[in-house]
């Protein structure tokens, strides 16, 4: 079902092992969007095996940030598309006022504390041709280390191949209210001949400054297999 949406609760799914995980790639993270000084844009470079991993990053109202990964022709042909393609993750954050308090939330806040929603898509593509996509919106509050989900969310959308049908699995935020939370997906498509499947997370970790400028930091992980 083309452009389903997903939203599940329960436990996460066991985790996958590398060795369960087919190769994916590299990624060169720009120093300036981990300072949160401007955009962050990463160049592909050579497949590496999964699970796949960006550099830390730090959110603040209006931050974007492009990670481009080289995809091997294994996992290239598993999204319809031939050698040479890549995955895209863009992330943009807004601000976003508190809508629920937890035990997260004391008086007086962290500084560098707030609340963002973040929007991000994950591309898989060649040559202008786009084989699949997956897009997770989730609201956050964080105050010092931890943080948690604001109020809804997570949603997903994925976006198959032609051709290929696709399953949400699993939609949710897990490790909710701690210092390791985790926004994120795991879903699998399938065609007549084959099912692959995937999963995605946007890990949190808190607050960040440097040189007065204040975000939260966090990175993408994700793989197939």
């Amino acid at each position: 079902m083309s452009g389903a949406m997903g939203r599940s609760g329960g436990a996460i799914p066991p985790a996958r092992t590398a060795g369960s995980m087919i190769r994916m790639g590299t990624v060169i993270s720009v120093a300036a969007s981990l300072l949160l000084l401007t955009p962050g844009i990463a160049a592909a470079s050579t497949p590496t095996p999964l699970p796949f991993q960006t550099a830390n990053h730090v959110a603040r109202n209006g931050t974007t940030t492009t990670d481009v990964i080289a995809l091997d022709s294994q996992t290239c042909t598993a999204v319809g598309l031939g050698t040479g393609c890549t995955l895209t993750v863009s992330t943009a954050t807004t601000a976003a006022a508190p809508r629920t308090i937890t035990g997260a939330a004391v008086t007086p806040m962290a500084t560098g504390s707030g609340c963002l929603t973040f929007d991000q898509t994950l591309s898989w593509g060649s040559v202008g041709i786009v084989g699949m996509t997956n897009n997770i919106r989730v609201p956050v509050c964080w105050n010092g280390p931890t943080t948690w989900r604001n109020g809804w969310g997570p949603d997903c959308k994925v976006y198959p191949p032609p051709g290929y049908s696709y399953t949400s699995d699993w939609c949710n935020m897990y490790n909710n209210n701690t210092p390791s939370a985790q926004a994120g997906q795991n879903w699998h498509i399938s065609s007549p001949w084959s099912t692959t499947y995937f999963w995605a997370r946007v890990n949190f970790g808190g607050a960040f400054c440097l040189l007065g400028f204040c975000g939260l930091r966090w990175y993408w992980t994700g793989g197939q297999g």
